[in-house]
């Protein structure tokens, strides 16, 4: 047996239609991207509703210290601070984002004595 959207779905097709010409579209979709918008396509720019979310360096960081009590709740906030002041310092050489935070407050925290020539390391070996 059909139902009411399926019956209406099939009289929107031909005969010899392998597809059907249209169709009431009745769900959901969430899209979410990382690529900014010059590179993304432009079939999927002109037919979705976009919302540029990109930020300069100085927003990352001014977020990443707004949630910098959420990241990591079992490392002392000292730590945590010391990482985001690093990636301060260096925001205009490293594409910030939170799971580099997480890695530098990580790194703080285990070599208190040579963490920032760690941290040097590995924001260079990212790029």
């Amino acid at each position: 047996s059909y139902d009411k959207r399926t019956i209406s779905w099939m009289a929107r097709m031909n005969k010899n239609d392998a597809y059907p010409q249209q169709f009431d579209f009745t769900g959901n979709i969430i899209f979410i991207s990382n690529k900014s918008l010059d590179k993304m396509d432009e079939a999927l720019l002109t037919r979705s509703l976009v919302a540029d979310l990109s930020m300069t360096p100085d927003e990352k960081v001014s977020r990443m210290s707004h949630i910098l009590d959420k990241i990591l709740p079992e490392y002392k906030m000292d730590v945590k601070k010391d990482a985001l002041s690093f990636l301060e310092k260096k925001k205009n050489d490293v594409e910030l984002n939170i799971r580099m935070l997480i890695m530098i407050s990580k790194i703080r925290s285990t070599y208190p004595k040579k963490w920032e020539r760690l941290a040097e390391y590995t924001i260079k070996s990212i790029k």
